[in-house]
């Protein structure tokens, strides 16, 4: 039975605003089981409830050539579906409470919901599903004065669908929920 391709439309287009900058500019996280509803449309989270204090905002190098989001969705033969979404910071400087906080994020077990603003101006929320995790640390020293020391980051998950995308309102209710900086 073929599908329906009504679904398609004209909404994939390109104009002159539609300027491809890439980078993250924003990142933030939460466990997955402190995100107690949401509401989404079309594959746009328009409402989250959070208790206050639950999201942390990662302070990271956004200037880097490092930071970037990856979603990838492959659909098989047999109809199994799995969207992968890959989430990677650099922290500039290898330091005592950077380490103990990365150390934290990539704990076994813990799902996490990773909120991004790429510097497109789109703002993702990745791990709705199943959560994501902190998969990767990653840390060096760099061989001299213009080499980096620094940690990165990588963020894993395995989804049935590609990150929502948060609409503005959702993304400022967001912000209030933030508790610290790492």
């Amino acid at each position: 039975m073929p599908c329906d391709l009504a679904v398609i439309n004209s909404d994939v287009t390109l104009d002159c605003g539609d300027v491809p900058i890439g980078g993250i500019v924003k990142a933030m996280v939460m466990k997955l089981v402190d995100l107690t509803g949401s509401t989404e449309v079309d594959g746009e989270l328009t409402a989250v409830t959070i208790a206050a204090d639950k999201v942390v905002d990662l302070e990271f190098n956004s200037k880097d050539g490092f930071s970037n989001f990856t979603d990838e969705k492959t659909v098989d033969d047999s109809g199994i579906v799995t969207a992968i979404p890959t989430v990677s910071l650099e922290f500039p400087k290898m330091t005592l409470k950077k380490r103990n906080a990365l150390e934290n994020l990539t704990t076994s077990g813990l799902e996490l919901v990773v909120f991004i603003e790429t510097a497109a101006g789109v703002k993702h929320a990745c791990g709705m599903d199943f959560g994501m995790m902190g998969s990767e640390v990653n840390g060096q020293s760099g061989t001299g004065r213009t080499e980096k020391n620094m940690y990165n980051i990588k963020f894993t998950g395995e989804e049935t669908n590609l990150a929502r995308l948060v609409d503005d309102a959702t993304w400022a209710s967001i912000l209030t929920k933030v508790k610290a900086i790492v």
